[in-house]
């Protein structure tokens, strides 16, 4: 699994399998921060998350 940090606005990071990539152009940093808003949208927050993985656990 390849995973990626975004700093501020002039630095993302990707890691992958043989290692580190880090970008500094403010296109590829945007890339990264436009990926991490989408996967934002999508997260469960607070008492939401909390009764998801409650819900994992329960048989």
């Amino acid at each position: 699994m390849n995973t990626f940090t975004v700093y501020d606005d002039r630095l993302a990071t990707v890691e992958i399998f043989t290692g580190r990539l880090a970008f500094r152009d403010p296109r590829d940093v945007g890339t990264y921060r436009e990926l991490f808003a989408m996967y934002e949208e999508h997260a469960l927050f607070g008492d939401q998350a909390r009764e998801r993985i409650r819900s994992w656990f329960e048989v």
